[in-house]
């Protein structure tokens, strides 16, 4: 057997060792008893809200106002995380049409849609009272008309007007990145 092949392989069984020496079998219940941040929500007994996202959660988010508000491809931010925010204070960032949807406070989401409670024809909402909400038109104009020139309303915008290119995190905080 070639050395580097035995090596690999006792590399490979020291790994597998280490894994199954530090894996315990820990109850969900043990699991759900972690101390909350500070400023944290508490928690509600259902799994997908009360599970931590990290900084952002990407999903179709529907705001209350006006009516039929949906940042299709939205990224919620809570606040409250990255910048010891008071009052739970949560912002989205709609990546299609550049603009910020909606913001508001006391809560995160509401989170229904079948990834998160099985529920069909639904999306996740605010869950809080409403700070903003800017109508489901383009956050930037190239020639001042703010119309949205999108054939579908799920869709992005044309690259001309501006292009979303993803978002970075520094510490605890989102950085979103888009040319226009």
């Amino acid at each position: 057997m070639k050395p580097y092949l035995v090596a690999l392989s006792i590399l490979i069984a020291v790994t597998a060792s280490f894994w199954v020496l530090t894996i315990r079998d820990i109850s969900l219940d043990e699991q759900d008893q972690r101390i909350p941040l500070r400023n944290e929500p508490a928690l509600t007994g259902n799994r997908w809200e009360d599970m931590d996202y990290g900084p952002f959660l990407t999903t179709s988010i529907e705001a209350p106002d006006p009516i039929e508000n949906i940042a299709y491809k939205g990224i919620a931010i809570p606040l409250y995380k990255a910048w010891d925010a008071r009052r739970g204070e949560s912002i989205v960032f709609d990546t299609d049409l550049l603009r910020y949807a909606f913001a508001w406070e006391g809560g995160f989401l509401d989170l229904r849609g079948v990834v998160f409670d099985r529920s069909h024809n639904t999306h996740p909402s605010i869950k809080g009272d409403p700070v903003f909400s800017n109508p489901m038109r383009p956050g930037w104009s190239k020639d001042g008309s703010f119309d949205d020139p999108r054939s579908m309303k799920w869709e992005p915008l044309p690259l001309e007007i501006g292009h979303y290119e993803g978002l970075s995190i520094y510490g605890n905080r989102v950085v979103f990145q888009y040319r226009v």
